[in-house]
């Protein structure tokens, strides 16, 4: 519920603006998407510790790269950080769930933090082409 409070009311609240009736029906549905996900991971995973590492690798491939940046960057972009911590921890949980072997047996949490750094990279560099806050 949290996520998708999250998801609503900071990601699509930003670029829609909502009557009342239409952002509970949205928050409903965004429950019931991520909801379902998450019982999914939840039957894929063998005891609660595994799901915990699970967790715990999405924070960190997801959250590295934007607090990084946020610190080291002068400059800094509206969109940068929530993508790149959808595309860091999206892969890293995917990647762990589907068990796929990565070239030269990287974690997957490397190549999480790869992918966020490279879609930080991204908009944070169309940002500052466009002169938005992207």
């Amino acid at each position: 519920m949290a996520a998708a409070g999250s998801a609503v009311t900071d990601f699509l609240g930003q670029l829609f603006r909502y009557v009342p009736i239409q952002k509970l029906r949205l928050s409903q549905r965004s429950t019931l998407i991520l909801g379902v996900g998450a019982v999914y991971i939840a039957f894929k995973q063998k005891d609660v510790l595994e799901l915990m590492l699970l967790s715990y690798a999405f924070m960190v491939s997801g959250l590295f790269v934007p607090m990084v940046m946020g610190v080291m960057l002068k400059q800094r972009s509206t969109w940068a950080a929530p993508l790149s911590m959808l595309a860091g921890g999206l892969t890293t949980v995917f990647l762990e769930v589907k068990e796929i072997p990565i070239y030269l047996d990287i974690n997957a949490n490397a190549m999480g933090i790869i992918v966020s750094l490279v879609v930080y990279g991204m908009v944070h560099q169309l940002s500052k082409k466009t002169n938005a806050y992207f």
